[in-house]
């Protein structure tokens, strides 16, 4: 399984490529993130589920970079963007070692809920956790 340091070096990557910010390990609870969530699900080496949590100002900065806009007026497109960069993180940190690595539709998650391997992380833009189960 991958490790804390996989993800955190794929969030790394994906945070400073597409946002041009560099993230650090927060010392928030993952479990403290109830505002935004997706599960996304994928199958790699068996299935698992990867949880990406924001607070609100996260989220709000990125959609700005993104859409150009200083609110969140659809919750489609905010949920949209996380399922993006879910997918960024997923991608990077499975799909290059795994040959038959697949990604499935993402849903809201309830934050709160996070269990096996999880980190929070802080930057510029705001706080986010990530969680593999």
């Amino acid at each position: 399984m991958e490790s804390k340091y996989d993800l955190e070096t794929s969030a790394r990557t994906i945070f400073r490529l597409f946002f041009n910010s560099n993230i650090q390990v927060s010392d928030k609870a993952p479990d403290d993130f109830d505002e935004w969530g997706i599960d996304l699900m994928m199958s790699c080496n068996g299935v698992k589920k990867l949880s990406l949590f924001m607070e609100e100002k996260t989220l709000l900065s990125i959609v700005k970079q993104v859409t150009g806009k200083n609110n969140i007026q659809n919750d489609k497109v905010a949920y949209g963007i996380m399922d993006e960069v879910a997918r960024l993180i997923a991608g990077k940190t499975f799909g290059e070692t795994n040959k038959n690595f697949t990604l499935y539709n993402s849903v809201k998650s309830h934050g709160g809920q996070c269990h096996g391997s999880s980190q929070a992380y802080r930057s510029k833009l705001g706080e986010f956790a990530i969680a593999i189960e």
